[in-house]
């Protein structure tokens, strides 16, 4: 019949199949932190504007990260410098468009840390990150998502340095 020991049994049992008393498996996650003065200002450009940047671009490398580290890792980043690509009209929306020239390419300088459940560094770098190039792109040209050339430099770094270190 069912006495102490069986239902210690029972127990013990949803316990395992619940994971209750397994070890507890580090979730993924993606830390990104601007410095202070990051992002360089330009002329005009109000600190709602920076805030926004700062915001997508920090959404954009959590999500892109996202899709590629291992469920058990962390990403630690830090971005000490950043220049948009062109120059902001003087407006509040950061989905307006920039004016570019050959000069203005986009830049950030990042520091970055993988690290597996246990807490070892996989793979560590201090990076700065440039697309010179951003002009000559057609999906940049026509895009109509806010800060093209900077999500495209984003996407390629995190697929070359962060995705397969």
């Amino acid at each position: 019949m069912w006495g102490r020991q069986t239902c210690a049994c029972c127990v013990l049992a949803l316990g395992a199949a619940l994971g209750v008393g397994a070890p507890v498996a580090v979730a993924q996650d993606v830390g990104v932190q601007f410095r202070g003065d990051a992002l360089d200002p330009d002329p005009g450009e109000s600190r709602k504007h920076r805030e926004q940047v700062v915001d997508f671009l920090a959404g954009l490398i959590r999500e892109a990260a996202t899709d590629c580290i291992e469920h058990d890792q962390t990403l630690s980043v830090t971005v000490s410098g950043l220049r948009l690509s062109g120059r902001e009209p003087l407006h509040d929306n950061p989905e307006q468009t920039r004016r570019a020239s050959a000069t203005d390419w986009p830049r950030m300088d990042v520091e970055w840390t993988l690290k597996n459940a246990h807490g070892h560094v996989v793979a560590s770098e201090s990076e700065t990150l440039t697309d010179r190039e951003y002009l000559e792109r057609h999906a940049i040209r026509g895009s109509a998502r806010p800060l093209p050339a900077e999500h495209h430099m984003v996407r390629e770094w995190v697929s070359r340095s962060v995705c397969s270190p």
